[in-house]
């Protein structure tokens, strides 16, 4: 449903927005007496929609050629930007189900990087590290303090049942609950793959992470949405030190 919702955010800079001070009392009538000033500017829009043969991105294709493309286009002709492909993509980063996946894949991206493959006895070792680090450290400080809220993310993910630690069949047991379903993510998608291996009759996993065309052509852009576009792409790449930025794990 993440995908199907476009979200409008109402900033007054105050408290008490239905106190504040507004131009139309009473909008309604407002509405109904410019109604044919309004329709004009909605045709005009409409009529000046660029004739476009890709297919267009999101899942209401009608929708967009009809309406989404031409108000990109009249916000391009205002200097304006506008794209109804990226707010339907930040709405869907933000759902809950979708963001824990998110930090789950990226997780699993930082512990096995570049497609190394993984089974769950290597998710367990993994999180059993950590844990006996933390137990372990001398300065007497506590596991939770010591972990990466993606480690940490990571274990509760991985629980089943009433056992508070997590196990190899528990584990294993989650990892295929989310396999092989790509999840979008900031500028491309990640998807967890898996494979059984009929030889040894366990399943083998790795992250594959797509990156969107925006990420290769960097230089392509304006020097504003340059940066913009390298803060959101170094929340999501492994960065020096083994820093993943959304995920929160430093390993």
């Amino acid at each position: 449903m993440a995908k199907r919702t476009f979200v409008v955010e109402l900033a007054c800079g105050r408290p008490d927005p239905e106190n504040r001070s507004v131009s139309r009392e009473d909008p309604v009538n407002w509405t109904q007496e410019h109604r044919g000033e309004i329709l004009r500017a909605i045709y005009t829009i409409l009529l000046g929609n660029p004739i476009r043969t890709d297919i267009p991105p999101t899942r209401f294709k009608a929708w967009m050629r009809l309406v989404g493309w031409a108000v990109e286009h009249a916000a391009r002709l205002c200097g304006d930007k506008v794209s109804f492909a990226k707010m339907l993509t930040k709405v869907a980063l933000k759902d809950s189900a979708n963001a824990n996946k998110v930090d789950i894949l990226m997780t699993l991206n930082t512990l096995f990087p570049k497609e190394q493959t993984f089974e769950a006895q290597d998710v367990y070792n993994a999180l059993k590290t950590s844990e006996l680090l933390a137990a372990n450290n001398r300065a007497n400080i506590s596991a939770s303090a010591l972990e990466a809220p993606g480690i940490c993310q990571l274990r509760q993910f991985c629980l089943s049942g009433r056992n508070p630690k997590p196990t190899i069949n528990s584990i294993n047991k989650n990892l295929k609950g989310i396999a092989n379903g790509p999840t979008q993510i900031n500028f491309g998608v990640a998807t967890l793959k898996s494979d059984f291996n009929s030889n040894t009759g366990k399943v083998r996993y790795y992250v594959e992470v797509i990156m969107d065309d925006v990420v290769a052509n960097l230089d392509e852009m304006d020097p504003d949405d340059w940066l913009d576009s390298l803060d959101e792409f170094n929340n999501i790449v492994p960065q020096p030190g083994g820093t993943v930025g959304g995920a929160g794990a430093q390993l």
